[in-house]
């Protein structure tokens, strides 16, 4: 028997130790990801272009969210 029980994954251990947040975020990154890979893959020219103009702003918008300062819960 392990030491987190029969019934409960090793890995739920950490799960629930961790941000949910954090995990939020990584969800939402590889969804962003798989999403990039299909339009690289299938986009016609014009789609892979917006695409790219997307990305780009949503890699300012996170830059500018940790330009901002913490709040008080952190």
């Amino acid at each position: 028997m392990s030491t987190y029980g029969a019934a409960t994954p090793p890995w739920e251990h950490f799960a629930q130790e961790a941000d949910p947040n954090e995990l939020r975020l990584r969800k939402a990154t590889h969804a962003l990801m798989v999403a990039t890979k299909q339009v690289s893959q299938v986009g016609s020219s014009d789609q892979r272009a917006r695409a790219t103009e997307a990305l780009d702003e949503a890699r300012r918008a996170l830059y500018g969210i940790l330009g901002e300062a913490p709040s008080d819960d952190e």
